[in-house]
């Protein structure tokens, strides 16, 4: 099984997505730190888990 993690801006935008294992419990913090390296300006993060 797979989960889909994903990064938006305040708008909705899709900045960032990645299919990691469902059991990988650091898969967020990934996502966060990806799209930092693509948008330096990012200055904060709010989390939403779905199951």
């Amino acid at each position: 099984m797979r989960k889909q993690h994903s990064g938006v801006d305040r708008q909705g935008n899709l900045l960032h997505i990645t299919v990691y294992k469902s059991n990988d419990t650091g898969a967020g913090c990934r996502v966060f730190e990806e799209a930092l390296q693509k948008y330096p300006t990012l200055k904060g993060v709010c989390e939403n888990s779905i199951e």
